[in-house]
């Protein structure tokens, strides 16, 4: 068994992997000695950042509000959503980082720096009850969260990036394979990096980074447009679905005006239908959704009637019983 246990040793030692026990660290980022070479570092992941745009921070709010009126029969109606966007990037390496690792006593005077291999990654955007997590087999380097926000999220939200009190937070894990030295030999191990940033939305440096919609508030005499919602993709509520069009018909002289819409993941999740001519306010119409899945089911709705609010949103978030 000890004669095993040395092979086995040997082996590890033999493949190149970083040292978990032999480490140094320069502002914020963790280097691993390699195993086999002495001139070989490997630089564990570096914390997250917001992504840059055009030199402004990559990330969006955008809040939608829709009042009820009397002249459409809802008029007790208040429905509010939201989309909170951010792209989340990497910190890159100091520029003088194999400088000052080099300083250090026993470590190659140019010494080559790799990325360590990455196991696992954990990435997870933190606000309120909201808890938005992305896995990965292997590194993450960089990625979008698009993430719905109800009502009360929403609002709650918005006020807080107007107060300049923002309490978002991301957090990133990542487990790092690697070997260990003891009596008896190199053993295999692994480590956990994480990091906790957080994000302050400013609407008072970067106000084109936020929009807040309140739909049907200036109508008087009807609608010359109809907003289209659908969530579905943002929440994931429906497990495989590739898009979803929306046929919508206008009652008009002698046959309804169809107008479509499509809505697919990572498109947005508000388009807009233009009338050249003002509707009456109280006018019903029928909407039906056609479902069109990853693995080719085209799923047809039945006719729905809608009355003549200017809104429409057909996230399934429950069980529709109206005919």
């Amino acid at each position: 068994m000890r004669v095993l246990l040395l092979l086995i040793s040997m082996m590890i030692c033999a493949s190149a992997a970083p040292r978990l026990d032999l480490y140094v660290d320069h502002e914020g980022v963790r280097l691993y000695a390699d195993s086999n070479d002495s001139s070989v570092w490997y630089a564990a992941p570096t914390a997250p950042r917001i992504a840059q745009e055009n030199g402004e921070p990559a990330y969006r709010l955008d809040l939608f509000r829709y009042l009820g009126r009397s002249g459409t029969g809802d008029k007790n109606l208040f429905w509010a959503r939201g989309v909170l966007t951010l792209r989340i990037g990497r910190t890159p390496l100091p520029s003088d980082i194999r400088e000052r690792v080099a300083e250090n006593p026993g470590i190659h005077a140019k010494p080559k720096i790799l990325s360590s291999p990455v196991k696992h990654a954990r990435v997870t955007v933190m606000f309120g009850d909201i808890n938005v997590t992305k896995e990965n087999q292997g590194r993450w380097a960089e990625g979008t969260f698009t993430i719905g926000l109800d009502a009360t999220m929403a609002q709650l939200l918005w006020k807080a990036t107007e107060a300049r009190q923002t309490h978002i937070n991301i957090v990133t894990t990542e487990t790092i394979p690697g070997v260990v030295k003891t009596k008896e030999g190199w053993q295999e191990s692994q480590t956990d990096i994480s990091y906790t940033l957080p994000v302050v939305l400013d609407i008072q440096r970067f106000p084109n980074r936020f929009s807040r919609i309140d739909m049907g508030g200036r109508m008087k005499r009807g609608y010359t447009q109809l907003d289209v919602f659908d969530f579905n993709f943002v929440d994931n509520l429906k497990p495989g679905l590739y898009k979803e069009e929306v046929e919508i018909a206008i009652p008009t002289e002698g046959r309804p005006l169809i107008k479509k819409v499509l809505f697919q993941r990572g498109g947005d999740v508000r388009r807009k239908i233009r009338f050249r001519l003002s509707k009456k306010l109280d006018t019903p119409y029928r909407y039906r959704i056609i479902e069109i899945y990853e693995d080719g089911t085209v799923i047809k709705g039945p006719w729905r009637h809608k009355t003549g609010e200017t809104m429409l949103d057909i996230t399934q978030y429950t069980e529709r019983s109206e005919s």
